[in-house]
């Protein structure tokens, strides 16, 4: 219900310029599902109310010359966030690989479980860092919202070509062995 009121969430924010605020999209989950009809928003609807809440953010703090709050987001498509995409922020961007919930037993790796990349998604530029759409959105809505990128190769592997050689001098001596 908050979606159409992100730009008054980021006013109200901005005296406190130590917070991080991370725009997400409503899981289906718990209450989530239960209310799904109530709930649950239309991902590009999200995403287009996410990428003014953080425009409006960044020129807000830009204006008072303070240093934040920061706005990033996540659980939206990378696709529907054209320009936006260095600003995910989830469990993986912030190298997590395990964690623990209420009630379970063990740390388990993190994962995209409740998450899916749909058939459009696949050959996308942007499918690897992509969190995709929960399943349960998937279910109900299917993916005609999304926009694969398919504007740039998505590499499999990376070329490093040596720029220079660094010397270091850890144990007193000089070597060059470090590129």
């Amino acid at each position: 219900h908050n979606v159409e009121h992100l730009i008054g969430l980021v006013d109200a924010l901005l005296p406190f310029p130590d917070v991080a605020v991370k725009f997400s999209m409503v899981e289906p989950k718990g209450g989530g599902d239960k209310l799904f009809d109530h709930l649950m928003p239309r991902v590009e609807i999200v995403a287009e109310r996410v990428m003014a809440a953080i425009d409006h953010g960044d020129r807000r703090v830009a204006e008072l010359g303070q240093v934040g709050p920061t706005f990033s987001h996540g659980a939206i498509p990378l696709c529907l966030m054209p320009g936006y995409e260095h600003r995910i922020d989830a469990l993986k961007t912030h190298a997590y690989r395990t964690m623990i919930e209420v009630g379970e037993p063990d740390f388990f790796p993190v994962d995209d479980l409740n998450k899916t990349h749909a058939e459009p998604c696949r050959g996308c530029a942007l499918r690897g860092p992509c969190p995709g759409l929960y399943k349960g959105y998937f279910e109900e809505f299917g993916a005609v919202e999304l926009q694969p990128r398919r504007d740039r190769p998505r590499s499999n592997s990376f070329n490093y070509q040596l720029e220079q050689l660094v010397s270091s001098d850890f144990d007193g001596s000089s070597h060059t062995d470090c590129p």
